[in-house]
């Protein structure tokens, strides 16, 4: 049997493993902006390069009595959107209601780069101004990862690679063509200057 001191030490390890789970399957970043607590991450994690995906954005507030559960706060859909943030790239969407998930919310992006990405949230809750930034650098949810560690049986190209290859294909394609038509009307010329040499 247990001694106390022993079931102590399973309490204690059995507590830090509860808690250490969800982070490790649910990497969102929790911080409290103007009173509300924020949840904010991606839908679907990890996140992969060129697979639908989307911002997962929880708001509720925190109940004065830690034995109760948070107060989800809803119709934040007509009061605040998010800019998703890639280096110098900026783009604003529109928030949507998740289903079934008060107080949740998603706006649905496929990312085409891997690396970090900033989520900005902006606009009014209950009357509140908020303009607060998320960033996948900190470590406390997930940046964009490739494909390359999940593919099989065959590992397909990056798409990002496979653009940039494609694009120095149509460049030297075009360089090609203009030195071929160069070389016609060079030889055009030279054929209609011996032609009246020998008139």
């Amino acid at each position: 049997m247990l001694n106390r001191l022993g079931i102590i030490m399973l309490s204690v390890w059995i507590a830090a493993l509860l808690l250490a789970l969800p982070s490790a399957a649910f990497a969102h970043e929790r911080r409290m902006v103007e009173g509300f607590q924020f949840v904010v991450g991606w839908t679907g994690e990890p996140a992969y390069l060129g697979q639908p995906n989307g911002v997962d954005f929880g708001v509720s507030v925190p109940p004065p009595n830690s034995r109760d559960e948070p107060k989800p706060v809803e119709g934040l859909e007509k009061t605040v959107k998010v800019e998703v943030i890639f280096g110098a790239e900026r783009r604003t969407f529109d928030l949507e209601p998740q289903f079934r998930r008060p107080g949740r919310y998603s706006a649905d992006i496929v990312p085409t780069r891997t690396g970090d990405y900033r989520f900005r949230f902006f606009g009014t809750i209950n009357g509140k101004n908020v303009d607060v930034t998320f960033d996948s650098a900190d470590g406390k949810f997930d940046g964009v990862e490739s494909t390359a560690s999940v593919q099989f049986p065959q590992r397909l190209p990056d798409p990002v690679e496979a653009s940039g290859q494609l694009a120095d294909a149509k460049r030297l394609s075009t360089y090609a063509l203009v030195a071929g038509l160069a070389g016609l009307l060079i030889g055009l010329v030279a054929y209609a200057r011996s032609g009246r040499r020998a008139a």
